[in-house]
C-alpha cells in the first residue's frame, strides 16, 4: 500500500524476463537503454477475492518492475533463485525454495521510481495493471544470469529473449516520483559518473573522441552525401526546445535526409542539437588535433528503415550524426539569425517553441561538404548507445561572441540550491580511441618540407597517405640538403572524442521518459 496506490495490493507471484546476451531482456527501457534481466512482482488488489477476479478490473494488478545490471561479484541474495534454476530445466519442472524476505531480492532505494497504467506484457494483455517500475537496479554476476538462460521449454527449446517489445504511449502519460532531468549532467552528476546509470557510456567505442588528422587513413570510397530537401522548407515544421542538457530543433514534420557518403542506407533527420562552452576556448565535443571550438552542432539521422529515432537508438548504425564545429566571428552568422532569436522562448529547462517559420539546413551549414573525418561510435549523452556512424566536417560554422552569449543564457536542468545553474559547457570530455580507425575523404599535405628562395616557394615533399615522400632534390646543392632534414610528421593523438541524442539525447525530448509496454 502507499506509493500512490488506491487501495492494499496482496502479492501474488514474482517472475524474471531476460534476454540471450547482456544488451537486452527488460521489458521496460530507460531511455531507450533495455537491461539483460527485469524481476516483476505481481500483486492484486485486495478488494477483490482473488488474482484471478482482479485481472479483468481496471484497478486489479499493482506490478513493480526492477532493472537487473551485471556486476563482478554474485548476489547472495540469489543464490537459492539462481541454484534452483537447474532443476527446473523443463516446463512443469518445479522446486521448493527456502523462504527468503522479498526486501532481500529488491534494491534499497525504493524512493525513485515511475509510474504509468498499463497491461499485463503476456496474453490477455489485461489492462488493469499500476506499473511502478523502480530507478535503482538489482546487481547480479554473469555467471548466475547465465543459469536462468538453461531453462527451455516445452518444445526443447532455450528460453531466453522472453520479453515484449515496448508499445505506443498514445495518450498515456509517465510520472516519477523525483526529477527526472537531475539523472545525469554536467555537474555534480558529470561525464565520468554516467556509466554507474547507464552501462553503456563505460563502453570502448564511446564518443566524442580526439580527431588526429594525421593518424588519419584516406578512404577514396567515401563519396559525397546526397542531401534531401537540405534546401527546402516545404513541408517542414520545426519546434525549438530547452532539454535542460541543450538547445535543441526537432523536426515534427516533413522528410529531410542524407545517403552516400559512405553510408550503406539511407537516413532521416530527426533533430539537430549544440554543445558549447562557457569560454571560446572551449564547447566543441570532439577535438580537432587536440584543439577545442567554442561550439559544435549535431545533425541527428536514424536509418529510415527502422521508422524512428528510438527505434534506431540502441540499433548498430542506426544513427548517423554530422558534426560541424562553429568558429567566432566579427559579424553575426544572419543565417543562425531565426534560431539564435528564438532562444529567448526556452530559456527555462522543459520550454519548447514552434517555430513561426522553418530555415534550410543548408542555409545554416558550410557550403563545402566533400572533406569530412569518419568513425564508429555513439551518442554523447546517456544512454550512450554504440550505435552511431559518426561525419565529423572540416568546413566550420561562423558564429559571433553575441550569438554565443545568447546560447549562455539558457537555464541547465542542473541546479544549485535549487536554482537552474547556467546551461554552459554541456559536452562530454573526448573518449579512447581503442582499436577504432577514422577515415577520412581527403589528402593531407606536409608543408614541413616546403623551400623558401626569393620570396618563390617550391613544394619539395608532401605527405602522401602511404607515408611516402616524393624527394626531388637529389639535383640539389649540399646547402640544400639541410633543408630536407628539417622534415616533421604531424604529431599522432590516440584519443578522441561526440548526442543526443541524444538525448543526444539522446538527446532529445525523451531523455528523461521510460519508454514501455503497457506489461505485466
Amino acid at each position: 500500500s502507499g506509493g500512490g496506490l488506491q487501495g492494499e495490493f496482496k502479492v501474488a507471484q514474482f517472475h524474471f524476463h531476460w534476454g540471450s546476451d547482456d544488451k537486452s531482456g527488460s521489458e521496460h527501457l530507460f531511455n531507450t537503454q533495455a537491461y539483460p534481466m527485469e524481476l516483476h512482482i505481481v500483486h492484486y488488489n485486495t478488494k477483490y477475492p482473488d488474482i484471478g477476479t482482479a485481472v479483468s478490473q481496471p484497478d486489479g494488478l499493482a506490478v513493480l518492475g526492477f532493472m537487473f545490471e551485471v556486476s563482478a561479484t554474485a548476489n547472495q541474495a540469489y543464490a537459492s533463485i539462481v541454484s534452483g534454476m537447474s532443476s527446473i530445466q523443463t516446463k512443469d519442472d518445479n522446486v521448493a525454495l527456502t523462504a527468503m524476505p522479498l526486501q532481500s531480492l529488491i534494491p534499497s532505494n525504493l524512493q525513485d521510481f515511475y509510474r504509468y497504467s498499463g497491461s499485463l506484457t503476456t496474453p490477455g494483455c489485461d489492462e488493469s495493471v499500476t506499473w511502478t517500475v523502480f530507478k535503482s537496479t538489482i546487481k547480479i554476476s554473469e555467471e548466475q544470469l547465465s543459469a536462468f538462460r538453461l531453462a527451455r521449454d516445452n518444445f526443447g527449446n532455450i528460453i531466453v529473449d522472453n520479453y515484449r517489445p515496448v508499445q505506443p504511449y498514445n495518450s498515456r502519460v509517465v510520472e516519477a516520483s523525483f526529477d527526472p532531468h537531475s539523472q545525469w549532467g554536467y555537474l555534480d552528476n558529470g561525464a565520468d559518473r554516467w556509466s554507474d546509470s547507464y552501462q553503456m557510456c563505460g563502453g570502448t567505442s564511446q564518443s566524442p573522441v580526439n580527431i588526429a588528422s594525421a593518424a588519419s587513413e584516406l578512404d577514396p570510397a567515401m563519396s559525397g552525401f546526397q542531401y534531401y530537401k537540405y534546401d527546402s522548407v516545404e513541408g517542414i515544421t520545426m519546434e525549438l526546445s530547452n532539454n535542460g542538457h541543450s538547445a535543441q530543433v526537432t523536426y515534427t514534420a516533413g522528410d529531410v535526409a542524407i545517403n552516400g557518403g559512405g553510408l550503406r542506407e539511407t537516413y532521416t533527420a530527426a533533430q539537430f542539437h549544440l554543445h558549447w562552452g562557457s569560454v571560446i576556448s572551449q564547447g566543441s565535443e570532439h577535438l580537432l588535433d587536440g584543439s577545442s571550438y567554442p561550439a559544435e552542432l549535431h545533425v541527428v539521422h536514424y536509418k529510415t528503415s527502422l521508422k524512428s529515432l528510438g527505434d534506431a537508438a540502441a540499433v548498430p548504425e542506426g544513427l548517423a550524426v554530422l558534426g560541424f564545429f562553429l568558429e567566432v566571428s566579427d559579424a553575426d552568422n544572419e543565417a543562425l539569425k531565426p534560431f539564435i532569436d528564438a532562444l529567448t522562448n526556452v530559456r527555462d529547462p522543459g520550454s519548447t517553441y514552434t517555430m513561426p517559420t522553418a530555415f534550410t539546413l543548408d542555409s545554416i551549414l558550410p557550403a563545402d561538404r566533400m572533406n569530412f573525418f569518419r568513425y564508429s561510435g555513439s551518442l554523447t549523452t546517456p544512454g550512450c548507445y554504440e550505435s552511431v556512424i559518426w561525419t565529423v566536417f572540416t568546413a566550420t560554422i561562423p558564429i559571433s561572441n553575441n550569438q554565443l552569449t545568447a546560447l549562455r543564457q539558457l537555464k541547465s536542468s542542473e541546479k544549485n540550491r535549487g536554482v537552474n545553474v547556467q546551461l554552459v559547457d554541456n559536452y562530454r570530455p573526448v573518449q579512447p580511441l581503442n582499436n577504432r580507425v577514422i577515415k577520412r575523404t581527403f589528402q593531407i599535405v606536409d608543408y614541413s618540407n616546403v623551400d623558401k628562395d626569393e620570396n618563390d616557394y617550391n613544394l619539395d615533399s608532401y605527405r602522401d597517405d602511404s607515408g611516402d615522400d616524393d624527394d626531388d632534390d637529389d639535383d640539389d646543392d649540399d646547402d640544400d640538403d639541410d633543408d630536407d632534414d628539417d622534415d616533421d610528421e604531424y604529431d599522432d593523438d590516440d584519443e578522441y572524442d561526440e548526442y543526443d541524442d541524444d538525448d543526444d539525447d539522446d538527446d532529445d525530448d525523451d531523455d528523461d521518459d521510460i519508454d514501455f509496454a503497457g506489461r505485466e
